[in-house]
């Protein structure tokens, strides 16, 4: 048997053209398979990455933050060093107790750093930046005639009373009755 290639105008056999043809064993099937189904999962894995790196572009550093048993510690505008358990996440300030038992009172506007978290993921319920959280003038009208350690960002302290809770400040006074008024944006921490 002969075959003719038109391009070529001559007769070739066949025999040496079937000679020339490779057959693979089951193998070599198995293996191209196998590797397709790797790339399929190095695919499907480089696919789930970038779901979870979009995810977490939307993730605030007030996300993490909610009741946990995890210690934290938070540092604040002016060096002001936070240790405890986060026990609420207010509207505006996250609320944590200390080894001691003490509360502390932190406005979320001066966290600087948070360490110890160990999950973090978008925020699930609302509770957080929502209207219907507590907000820190609340828990500062919870702390009227309590006696209080009050650091500001600045870096000064006032160990005293809560007087009075304003629209934007709180009026404290010390153990010798001096009075100061202090902008809630400048509080880093109060502990009671």
């Amino acid at each position: 048997m002969f075959v003719v290639f038109p391009w070529q105008r001559s007769a070739k056999p066949m025999q040496s053209f079937l000679d020339t043809t490779q057959t693979f064993p089951g193998d070599v099937w198995q293996e191209a398979e196998a590797t397709l189904q790797v790339e399929q999962t190095w695919e499907l894995l480089a696919d789930a990455d970038a779901v979870v790196q979009t995810e977490l572009s939307q993730v605030c550093l007030l996300d993490g933050l909610h009741p946990s048993p995890h210690e934290l510690t938070i540092v604040c505008h002016g060096g002001n060093v936070v240790k405890g358990r986060v026990i609420e996440a207010g509207s505006d300030f996250i609320a944590l107790t200390n080894c001691d038992g003490q509360e502390i009172a932190i406005p979320t506007g001066v966290i600087v750093r948070v360490s110890g978290l160990v999950t973090r993921s978008l925020a699930v319920e609302p509770a957080l930046h929502s209207l219907g959280a507590r907000s820190l003038r609340m828990w500062l009208r919870e702390s009227l005639r309590h006696e209080i350690d009050c650091s500001t960002v600045d870096s000064w302290k006032l160990r005293g009373k809560i007087l009075h809770v304003g629209k934007d400040f709180v009026r404290l006074a010390d153990r010798e009755n001096q009075i100061c008024d202090i902008a809630v944006q400048a509080i880093a921490t109060i502990r009671r």
